[in-house]
């Protein structure tokens, strides 16, 4: 029968045995305490600042909008493990710091919301197991509007040459889509809205038919839009080239003719904002050379229509934009954009 070898018993102090044994043990011991000490420090807790954008997207949202700027700078320190602090920092940094947060359950509505609440609900949060405790700026505040689309008509927007009638334009109009705030600050522009083709310069095309598809410019004013379509054919003949003149006019003011009798001149005068621009305005004149030959300054009428409501508005500044009126006689259009003048009623001194 083979003998067994006892373990239980304790090898001779210093022998080969004994250090071996105790080696044994010392190793198992540094290994299980090395692990220890690894998984302690990748879990341990502690606070990261980090900075991103804050996008709000409507992803599942059709008839509503984010009005304004969607993008938020933020910077917020995050609590949590090293290595999930670690992942979410390579996560941020393979998404271009941006943080997509989706407000498609809001309805229309102004808000404003803790940004730590925000950022602690998103998604990427939760899934790294984080928390936000501060950040800054500490409130985001964002506007959600109700869309409204209606048809508009198409402009072709040219220059340089003169047309044998107007252009056909394939669709005429097109559905315009905005918030219902954006459509309010449209429906104040002094003329009817109007989508805009891209410019056209025609100055080196010579007579004849042409057709050209054209993208079309989403915006009414300054106010951007949404367009269907978003382009459109565009047929139309030149006839001649035209030029372009440039005159310095002065601007009129057009009241209520009951003005002039019922007192109103004499208890309001007219303040201009900025004293030091005078009642001039440059008005740069397209149409046929012989034509703009013919044309003369005084022919030129620049003015700005007052109207009863602005004796309403003592307080606060009106703006206007200057209007003009050109020979009818000749074909001449305006070229560019008018400027405006910023002016108020005010009460005369006793």
């Amino acid at each position: 029968m083979a003998r067994k070898r006892d373990f239980s018993l304790s090898a001779k102090r210093f022998s080969l045995a004994w250090w071996l044994s105790g080696a044994r043990n010392f190793f198992w011991v540094a290994v299980i305490t090395l692990l220890i000490w690894v998984y302690a420090d990748l879990e341990m807790s502690e606070p990261r600042e980090f900075t991103a954008t804050l996008r709000l997207t409507m992803s599942k949202a059709q008839q509503t909008i984010i009005v304004g700027d969607a993008d938020t700078a933020v910077t917020f320190s995050v609590k949590g493990s090293r290595r999930a602090l670690a992942q979410f920092e390579r996560w941020l940094t393979d998404n271009d710091a941006v943080i997509e947060i989706d407000v498609s359950e809001y309805s229309p509505e102004n808000y404003a919301i803790p940004v730590v609440k925000i950022l602690n609900d998103a998604p990427e949060i939760i899934r790294h197991g984080l928390e936000v405790q501060t950040a800054a700026p500490t409130t985001l505040e964002f506007q959600v509007d109700r869309l409204e689309s209606r048809e508009v008509r198409v402009e072709f927007d040219y220059d340089g040459a003169t047309l044998a009638g107007d252009a056909e334009i394939d669709p005429p109009t097109v559905t315009v889509t905005a918030a219902a705030s954006d459509w309010r600050q449209i429906s104040r522009l002094p003329e009817e809205p109007e989508i805009r083709t891209a410019y056209q310069d025609l100055s080196m095309v010579p007579p004849g038919n042409e057709e050209r598809r054209l993208t079309l410019v989403a915006s009414i004013g300054d106010v951007p839009v949404q367009l269907s379509p978003q382009t459109v054919t565009v047929k139309f003949q030149v006839v001649q080239p035209t030029d372009t003149r440039t005159i310095n006019v002065p601007v009129r003011i057009l009241s209520p003719v009951e003005w002039a009798t019922d007192g109103t001149w004499v208890e309001y005068v007219l303040q201009k904002k900025h004293t030091d621009i005078p009642w001039r305005v440059e008005i740069t004149i397209a149409g046929p050379k012989d034509d703009l030959r013919e044309l003369r300054p005084e022919d030129v009428h620049a003015f700005i229509v007052l109207k009863d409501g602005d004796k309403d508005a003592l307080e606060s500044w009106l703006e206007r934009t200057v209007q003009v009126q050109l020979p009818a006689h000749l074909k001449l259009r305006v070229v560019g954009e008018m400027p405006s003048f910023e002016f108020k009623l005010v009460r005369r001194e006793e």
